[in-house]
């Protein structure tokens, strides 16, 4: 089992590498002229928060089963992952949007 409360910690450490690699690549992306380096970046991060959302709803239905009391922590935990992830999914997509819109090479 996964334990959905991984996502609670996975989530925002994933949303920090992503956008840690992203301002890291920007210097180079533009010098080579490859801004979409920058949106694989990011879209790897989505990808993995992503599948870090779907362990967490995998395992908050799972607590459906008996025992009933060890049941409860499993859902509570795989909840606090599965809205930890959700938040930061948005988070992670909020400042992937300008990047199709603006330059991010632009001075």
């Amino acid at each position: 089992m996964f334990s959905g409360g991984i996502g609670a910690i996975a989530a925002p450490l994933i949303f920090w590498l992503g956008m840690s690699v992203n301002y890291a690549l920007v210097p180079w992306a533009c010098a080579a002229g490859q801004p979409m380096v920058l949106h694989g970046a990011t879209f790897i991060a989505v990808l993995l928060i992503g599948a870090v959302a779907w362990f967490s709803w995998r395992d908050f239905r799972q607590g459906e089963k008996p025992p009933a009391e060890a049941g409860s922590r499993v859902r509570f935990t795989a909840l606090l992952g599965l809205l930890t992830s959700g938040l930061f999914l948005f988070v992670m997509l909020a400042p992937w949007i300008p990047q199709f819109i603006l330059n991010p090479c632009a001075p």
